[in-house]
């Protein structure tokens, strides 16, 4: 894979979840130039001075944000985290029409400043909005995509790795399907070392049930 030089990553959301991706990108040197978008212009601005003080300290990367869209522009891959929080007796439906409002809205605008990103769909529903996005925009399959079951199945190797008191490196067990009530664990190819989960040795000499599978996960 060839490396792109002056390299460039938006970060749309400047939450909790938009400013931690920042911060990883920074660490990890993901792209030369990293920027953080939000119409709330305070709440960015107070995000990039503190991600930009700890530059001294990430490498080679530089930060840049603001509440204008044009801090995306000529981006090479872009990360959507903004939108609405699944409030409690929301529904996934509800929370799915307010945060395809918001996505529609928003991806004109970021096509427009930045039309031959990559762009990544955080928000929730997040394969829902990531289909819906692709629709509305006409961009190929190759170019938008969701995070889909990342962080669940980094969370159930976590929790398998707690009870079987191995580093969560060792663990290799995947959750598929939609990010959501649906998704499911792949048991039958999940594996600690090399070992399949259900002859691993726990601490306790056990070994791990169906149960105790279905309830980690």
């Amino acid at each position: 894979m060839s490396v792109i030089e002056n390299s460039k990553l938006t970060v749309v959301g400047a939450g909790s979840v938009g400013a931690s991706v920042a911060y990883a990108a920074l660490i990890r040197g993901s792209a030369r130039h990293v920027a953080l978008y939000d119409i709330a212009e305070a709440k960015v601005e107070a995000e990039v001075l503190d991600l930009a003080h700890g530059t001294q300290f990430t490498g080679s990367s530089d930060i840049v944000g603001g509440s204008d869209v044009s801090v995306a522009e000529g981006s090479h891959v872009v990360v959507i985290t903004a939108g609405a929080k699944q409030n409690p007796g929301q529904t996934r439906t509800e929370l799915a029409a307010t945060n395809a409002r918001i996505i529609r809205d928003m991806m004109p605008e970021l096509l427009e400043v930045a039309p031959n990103a990559v762009y990544v769909i955080v928000t929730n529903p997040c394969d829902v909005l990531t289909v819906l996005a692709q629709e509305a925009t006409g961009l190929p399959a190759r170019r938008i995509f969701a995070s889909g079951t990342v962080l669940d199945t980094s969370r159930l190797r976590w929790k398998l790795a707690q009870r079987a008191g191995v580093a969560t490196s060792s663990v290799h067990a995947w959750i598929v399907g939609e990010h959501g009530d649906t998704e499911f664990p792949l048991w039958s190819t999940a594996t600690i070392g090399s070992i399949p989960i259900t002859e691993f040795e726990l601490p306790d000499g056990g070994r791990f049930t169906k149960d105790e599978l279905d309830a980690i996960a």
